[in-house]
């Protein structure tokens, strides 16, 4: 019995909550149901804990899973018991109770909930109380109790109506409606739901909207009242369509096809039907296919097509036979009776009637029963059985005028008018025809407002649809117009600036190239000049800010250790320093033909070349690479025959196996080989095993400062001037010099030199000293390239500084001298110092400009322009001392600008200030609750100002939702969860979680000095259980909502 009372409510009047909600909420609850798990703190055993338990529980039984549900709700229970948390105690009993009440265990869910109801009262849970009578009212429904279950709503809605909770008030007057539909008292059942509906439309939620308007338009429908029946119908299929309600639609679709069907609509009856078999085609069910089949049989009916009508119903009642739904088979064969009664076929009239009213009985439709109960009667009159069917006519007679349904009246009257007539009572036959009369008058009013309204409706509607498409039109139209008119504008300034050009073509054309020779010839000269000041400052600047930073430490420190490393260094830096000069001298003196080689002719080439290579075997061992002399001249060639220059030779030597030891990797190889051509000539080539060079810069590579790629060109250690200088050397020498190379698989540089003689007379004649300046390497004491490293110090509470500087040395002066109060992380290139600035987050950066991969300026402009990074403090060192280079590095974002060299203690300081800055500034954030407002917030970047108030906008956004957390928000904001953390921990101080909650704290209160109730704030501001926010809630504020209320207001 208990299946039959549940098919009842789902099929008759919560028909419209099941279509209205679907089974789209199953994985809401799964991800609650996540959240929640890992929001409990099992170590944490509080009473929080059970209450938290008692919620888990609720939700697992909303997706069916009732052996776990009432498993945590137990264990909830016994927890909150052995603590003596009563409220706790009490909670966990509410939710066993309406976990019973899920799953259909009605009676022991009402006791249950009857005990909870005592405890909830001893410990004074009032709004807990409004939670269960819900359930005590549905169940006493399922009981049969309708006194009872108006009872316990009558007391819900006065809990809900003390706590201001509209959205409670609404459900209570709701299910009054409902229990009201369910003891056939639709008067008061309209009158509730209409309460409902003005609640709802009050608090604006538009699925209960259309839900309550469905009911009342069901309620009218019962009661024969068409007219209001499809005005509710029409409200509801509006507010569906706001909320893109498929499956509401559907039922209002259906309804109002009934309605157009029995106002002589037929063609729109068919059409809303249609539109539900599309929307109906892809779900697959064969209850469906017979309702819409049966739907079109009493379309066709009704219009008299009985022949169709007949076979639609044959094969809808041969459909349901085979499916387990008593209410459709109640409703096939009550149209088939009607079918066989209009087509005067009695006998089927009276058996498919009586088979709909066994149906409609089993299921208590009692209007439907009675249907069923006048067409057998109307069925017996026709065949000669007036007694019969008058006994059965009073009866139906008595229901109809009890109920107040008037829409058989006609019906019933005039049988009873027919009958008393073949009876011989006028008088009593005459009476009945005149309320036949009266009452089908009144029916066809109704059918014909109904039209109307209807038909206004749907005027309604074509003319938005109409509108819309005339809208649509008209701005196609205009864009047209606009398309054409810039058309045409264009054209004649097309034409104007055609006839204009070709006026200065034929002059242009005449100094074209002129002007283009000398622009090119500007711009390079210009961007050599440019490129040589900036890279040879740099090179100058770098070994003097070793010198001065070393001094300066050895000025702090004395005595202290490590004193000879520091000489050694300052010892390397000015050689280095005079090796950079000497040969920009050299290169100055060659440009201006005011520098001449001496030559010597004592025949010791061979051993010339061997001892310059000595000088550098030591530099190739460390790196463990292998350096070979091989001589292959023949037997014709005499050294004392050729005349050479040792300082051309050993300047040609010592830069080419520079460049070689910079260039090629550990454990590679170089090979130095002496070739001849006859007497005259030499050849010198220098074979390495290294990275070789890309075939677009060959070209260029021995020109003076040629750079191949200003971010690439420092990857390894050198000034960038040692092949120039090997050019002009062999030039001078009356040779020349060439490279063979492949990129990744090495390089070949092959030095051809003439004898004296010839080489003098190509001193003076074909030395060209306009060539372009550039080359990449110069004379030095070479080392080993360094890898990328990084270094944190072990102490995690150290503010983080990232160091990016290609050598080594400088990232040495620094980190191992600024201060042992920070930790460090090391960058040899502006790409490895993003990555890490952007896993890390450090507190402060300092980078130097012209670094290998990325240079200063672009790094710069790079963590600035990332919300990630846009916060970290930057300090930028570079040899660019002007002031518009300082303004362009401060535009850029820069928070801080210093020139090499610099000094030590001036860094110190500086990097101790802006650190000391940024700690004032979050302990400004720390403890604030709307950052965008605080004093501080001006002093915050553009990019963190926009984090900032997007965070909070964010948060402010979806503030209602239950389970938004930090994963929601990081989602958001397309960080990770640790970035998140660590971005905002960085600007204010606080946790992500703790910025949510204080939002939403905050917002709690300036609902409730607003006049919202208790419940309301909590909905309002994401929380699901009042009594939970009011927990949290005073929990931040120290005292309750109410308290806090009662304070503010005085």
């Amino acid at each position: 019995m208990t299946k039959t009372i549940l098919l009842i409510i789902s099929l008759v009047f919560f028909v419209f909550n099941l279509f209205a909600q679907e089974n789209v909420f199953e994985p809401i609850q799964v991800k609650k149901i996540k959240e929640l798990e890992k929001e409990i703190d099992p170590d944490k055993k509080d009473a929080d804990y059970a209450f938290q338990l008692a919620e888990l529980a609720r939700l697992y039984s909303t997706i069916k899973q009732f052996d776990t549900a009432i498993a945590i709700a137990e264990s909830a229970m016994h927890f909150a018991k052995n603590h003596n948390f009563k409220k706790a105690e009490s909670s966990a009993l509410s939710s066993l109770g309406s976990i019973y009440f899920d799953q259909g265990l009605f009676e022991k869910s009402q006791k249950t909930l009857l005990l909870a109801e005592i405890s909830l009262q001893n410990n004074h849970q009032e709004e807990e109380l409004g939670f269960i009578y819900r359930f005590m009212g549905q169940n006493s429904i399922q009981l049969k109790d309708t006194v009872e279950a108006l009872h316990y709503y009558q007391k819900g809605l006065a809990i809900s109506k003390k706590y201001q909770d509209s959205i409670r008030i609404g459900f209570f007057y709701d299910l009054m409606g409902y229990t009201y539909y369910w003891k056939r008292d639709y008067e008061k059942a309209i009158y509730h739901f209409k309460l409902a509906l003005n609640i709802f439309k009050t608090i604006n939620v538009n699925h209960r909207i259309a839900l309550a308007a469905g009911n009342i338009g069901l309620c009218y429908l019962e009661i024969g009242d068409r007219l209001n029946a499809v005005q509710h119908y029409i409200i509801a299929a509006k507010h569906y369509q706001i909320d893109k309600n498929k499956s509401g639609e559907k039922l209002t679709n259906s309804k109002i096809s009934d309605i157009y069907k029995d106002i002589g609509s037929f063609d729109l009856a068919f059409q809303y039907n249609q539109r539900n078999k599309e929307l109906y085609k892809h779900e697959k069910n064969r209850l469906i296919d017979v309702i819409t089949t049966r739907k079109d049989g009493e379309i066709y009916l009704a219009q008299g097509n009985y022949k169709k009508a007949e076979q639609l119903l044959l094969n809808a009642f041969d459909a349901v036979k085979t499916i387990d739904n008593s209410k459709e088979k109640s409703d096939i064969t009550l149209e088939l009776a009607k079918l066989y009664f209009e087509i005067e076929q009695f006998d089927k009239a009276i058996d498919f009637a009586k088979e709909s009213q066994r149906y409609a009985k089993k299921l208590n439709l009692s209007y439907a029963a009675m249907e069923a109960e006048i067409l057998v009667a109307a069925s017996f009159i026709h065949q000669g059985q007036h007694h019969n069917g008058k006994n059965i006519l009073m009866k139906a007679l008595n229901f109809c005028l009890n109920s107040k349904i008037t829409e058989q009246l006609p019906f019933i009257y005039k049988n009873l008018s027919h009958v008393e007539e073949v009876y011989g009572n006028n008088d009593i036959a005459l009476q009945h025809y005149k309320k036949y009369a009266h009452f089908s008058k009144a029916v066809d009013k109704n059918i014909y407002l109904t039209s109307k309204t209807i038909n206004q409706y749907e005027q309604e509607k074509r003319e938005a649809i109409a509108k819309a498409k005339l809208e649509q039109e008209k701005s196609r139209r205009n864009y047209l117009f606009i398309g054409l008119a810039v058309a045409v504008i264009l054209f004649l300034v097309f034409i104007r600036l055609y006839f204009l050009n070709r006026k200065n073509i034929k002059l242009e054309k005449k100094n074209v190239k002129l002007q283009k020779q000398r622009v090119d010839e500007l711009e390079k000269m210009e961007e050599f000049k440019s490129r040589f000041l900036t890279n040879i400052t740099h090179e100058f600047r770098t070994p003097l800010s070793l010198i001065k930073g070393n001094i300066e430490i050895l000025s702090e420190k004395h005595k202290n250790e490590g004193l000879e490393e520091r000489f050694k260094e300052i010892q390397d830096s000015s050689n280095n320093l005079l090796a950079l000069i000497n040969q920009l001298m050299k290169l100055s003196e060659i440009e201006n033909k005011q520098y001449q080689l001496e030559f010597t002719q004592n025949g010791g080439l061979i051993d010339f070349i061997n001892t310059t290579m000595n000088l550098f075997y030591s530099y190739f061992h460390q790196k463990n690479i292998d350096l070979n002399f091989k001589n292959l001249t023949d037997s014709n060639f005499k050294e004392e025959d050729f005349i050479y220059s040792e300082e051309a030779i050993k300047s040609i030597l010592s830069n080419l196996l520079s460049n070689a030891l910079k260039f090629t990797p550990k454990n590679g190889q170089v090979n130095v080989e002496l070739h001849n051509e006859g007497t005259e000539f030499i050849e010198i080539k220098v074979i390495d095993t290294g990275v070789g060079v890309a075939k677009e810069h060959t070209e260029f590579i021995f020109d003076r400062f040629y750079q191949a790629n200003q971010t690439r060109q420092k990857a390894y250690e050198g000034s960038g001037i040692g092949l120039a200088m090997v050019k002009e050397m062999a030039l001078l020498h009356g040779g020349m010099v060439k490279i063979e190379t492949q990129e990744g698989k090495g390089a070949t540089f092959i030095v051809r030199l003439k004898s004296n003689k010839e080489a003098q007379r190509l001193l003076s004649n074909e030395v060209k000293t306009d060539d372009v300046i550039n080359a990449p390497t110069h004379i030095e004491q070479p080392f080993e390239s360094t890898e990328n490293s990084e270094r944190v110090e072990l102490s995690q509470e150290k503010p983080i500084v990232l160091v990016i500087e290609d050598h080594l040395e400088i990232r040495k002066l620094i980190t191992q001298n600024i201060g042992n109060q920070y930790r460090y992380l090391e960058a040899d290139n502006g790409k490895t110092g993003i990555k890490l600035a952007q896993e890390y987050l450090p507190d402060l950066i300092i980078s130097d400009i012209m670094m290998p991969k990325l240079d200063g300026v672009s790094l710069v402009r790079n963590l600035k322009e990332n919300m990630l990074t846009s916060h970290i403090p930057i300090i930028l060192l570079t040899a660019k001392s002007s002031f518009d280079d300082k303004i362009e590095g401060l535009e850029i974002g820069a928070d801080d600008y210093l020139t090499k060299p610099f000094s030590i203690k001036e860094l110190r300081l500086r990097v101790k200030n802006i650190l000391k800055l940024k700690t004032a500034l979050k302990r400004a954030f720390s403890h604030a609750t709307k950052i965008s407002k605080e004093k501080s917030f001006k002093s915050l970047s553009k990019l963190d100002k926009e984090f900032i108030e997007k965070i909070e906008t964010t948060i402010s956004t979806n503030i209602d939702k239950v389970l938004y957390g930090v994963n929601d928000l990081a989602d958001e904001m397309c960080l990770s969860n640790s970035q998140l953390t660590r971005k905002i921990k960085a600007l204010i101080n606080q946790t992500p979680a703790a910025l949510i909650k204080t939002v939403r704290i905050e917002k709690a209160k300036e609902l409730i000095l607003e006049g919202y109730s208790v419940a309301e704030v909590a909905w309002k501001v994401g929380y699901e259980d009042p009594g939970y926010f009011s927990k949290a809630f005073k929990k931040v504020v120290k005292k309750s909502p109410s308290k806090f209320r009662e304070e503010s207001m005085k």
